[in-house]
């Protein structure tokens, strides 16, 4: 089964193999190459984002440990 895409002009279906869209007859951008062109700047922004994520993760686990340690502390020391 072919991958269908959408006509950028009247946005119905259409084969990603065609130049002209068969309904409206607007030309077509090679999907692949454009969508390798459109992808690329956003697979790296995805990225940076989840480095991102993954870093403010971190520092909240190391802030939830420390306040751990005090909500430790405190409570041995109110046992006391």
């Amino acid at each position: 089964m072919r991958e269908l895409t959408t006509c950028r002009s009247c946005h119905r279906f259409v084969a990603p193999d065609f130049s002209y869209c068969p309904y409206c007859g607007a030309g077509r951008v090679r999907s692949y190459e454009f969508r390798r062109l459109l992808d690329t700047p956003f697979d790296r922004m995805e990225h940076s984002v989840q480095e991102y994520s993954m870093l403010r993760l971190e520092r909240i686990e190391r802030q939830l440990d420390l306040l751990e340690g005090d909500l430790e502390h405190l409570l041995e020391r109110n046992s006391l």
